[in-house]
């Protein structure tokens, strides 16, 4: 388990492109599963896809202030069969509870995924993800940097001096939910 203080800056698609200028790296895909957590939407449960692996993992946010959100992370390494599995039976709520300290009280139903392609590098001394995340078949940008007050501070500085507009970008798992309708 770990405490991430994460800054999330929503990016209009010029931005995006933008800030992708600053690097020649590609981007790695990563697929999101989601699975039915509501109405709590502080808390979400998600297998997540990267590169053949899968790992199921549980996010709790503590907090969410101009633009930066305080969250627990817990995971798991599972398999293949698992992730089919939970997709198509969806997830036992003692199991998920045991595995990663959770208290629901449903089992847990799988919602569906996003597709997020990210981009990891250096801009301007930080070390910053690049994401563009689709669902159902609509796309969004975001720049998420992880680091302490201070270096959030000095970041968002920095790319206020570069054009970037500092709205805050809402969670991927809120903005899926939205998508589909469901909050």
């Amino acid at each position: 388990m770990f405490i991430e203080n994460e800054l999330k800056i929503k990016l209009e698609k010029k931005e995006f492109e933008f800030l992708k200028s600053f690097t020649d790296k590609q981007p790695v895909v990563q697929v999101n599963h989601y699975f039915d957590t509501l109405p709590v939407l502080s808390m979400m449960i998600r297998i997540r896809e990267k590169n053949g692996l899968f790992a199921l993992q549980f996010k709790k946010r503590n907090s969410f202030s101009d633009g930066v959100i305080n969250s627990v992370e817990k995971g798991i390494q599972v398999d293949e069969a698992f992730f089919r599995e939970a997709v198509k039976n969806g997830l036992d709520k003692n199991f998920v509870n045991n595995c990663l300290g959770c208290k629901f009280d449903k089992d847990l139903k799988y919602l569906g995924y996003a597709v997020t392609e990210r981009i990891k590098f250096d801009l301007f001394g930080f070390q910053v993800e690049l994401d563009k995340t689709t669902a159902e078949g609509q796309s969004d940008f975001e720049l998420e940097f992880e680091g302490d007050d201070e270096d959030i501070l000095k970041l968002k500085k920095r790319l206020e001096e570069n054009g970037i507009k500092l709205v805050a970008s809402q969670p991927k798992f809120q903005r899926f939910l939205t998508i589909r309708g469901l909050i």
